[in-house]
C-alpha cells in the first residue's frame, strides 16, 4: 500500500490596488488598452506591475505618466521565429512587422490567400525583436497579479 501525505505550502498571492482598494474585474475592464513597446520593442512605460490572466490571455498592467494601461502580451507570445526562405500568412505577423517598421511584401496566390515575404536581413531583424519581446515577457511572467 502507498503512503500519501499532504504537505502545507505557503503561497504568496499578489493583488493590485488603486487608492488602497483592490482592483475589481469591472475596473480592470476599464483600464485603457495601449501598446507597451515602441518600434524597437523597448518598454515605454514608467513601470509595470505584473500580468493578469484573463481567460487564455495574459494582460500586462503598467503605468505611464501616472496612468494605468494594459497590453495583451499573448499576441506577442504567439509569434514564431522566421526562416528567411519561408512565406507567412499576413494575418499572423503583419501587425508586428508594421509596428516594428520592418519592410515586407504581400502577395496573393491563386486562391486569394495573402502571404508575406521578407528579405533575409528583415527576417533576422524580426527574429531579434521577437527575442527581445520574449525576454521581456518571461520576466513579466514572474509577476502574476490577481483581481
Amino acid at each position: 500500500m502507498h503512503h500519501i501525505s499532504i504537505v502545507s505550502q505557503n503561497v504568496e498571492i499578489k493583488t493590485i490596488a488603486l487608492n488602497s482598494k483592490k482592483i475589481t474585474k469591472a475596473i480592470f475592464n476599464q483600464i485603457e488598452s495601449a501598446t507597451c513597446f515602441d518600434s524597437n520593442l523597448d518598454f515605454i512605460g514608467d513601470q509595470y506591475f505584473g500580468y493578469v490572466k484573463d481567460k487564455d490571455l495574459r494582460i500586462l498592467i503598467w503605468s505611464v505618466e501616472g496612468k494605468l494601461k494594459r497590453t495583451n502580451l499573448s499576441v506577442y507570445s504567439k509569434l514564431k521565429k522566421l526562416d528567411e526562405t519561408d512565406c507567412y500568412t499576413h494575418q499572423d505577423i503583419e501587425w508586428f512587422l508594421r509596428k516594428c517598421k520592418i519592410q515586407f511584401d504581400i502577395y496573393d496566390d491563386e486562391r486569394h490567400r495573402s502571404t508575406i515575404e521578407l528579405k533575409a536581413a528583415d527576417a533576422q531583424q524580426y527574429n531579434l525583436l521577437l527575442d527581445k519581446a520574449n525576454t521581456f515577457i518571461v520576466e513579466v511572467l514572474n509577476h502574476q497579479l490577481y483581481i
